[in-house]
């Protein structure tokens, strides 16, 4: 799970979902308080397409939920 935190980034420097040929599934905007939830498989690729500028900022809250152990 990914939480974008701050608004002071561009809405481009979101994260983008590809497929396996390297097109475009979905782009995530960046804004503050939103975000999104993935499963890790195969050919699940995902990245920022862009390069912040000097003084520019992209601060998100990264989680990771790992597999629950039932006793």
């Amino acid at each position: 799970m990914q939480v974008y935190l701050l608004d002071s980034a561009d809405a481009k420097h979101g994260t983008v979902f590809y497929n396996a040929d390297e097109t475009v599934r979905y782009t995530f905007p960046y804004k503050a308080n939103t975000g999104y939830i993935m499963f890790n498989g195969p050919n699940q690729f995902h990245g920022v397409p862009t390069t912040l500028n000097k003084g520019e900022t992209r601060l998100s809250s990264y989680t990771y939920f790992g597999p629950v152990e039932h006793k």
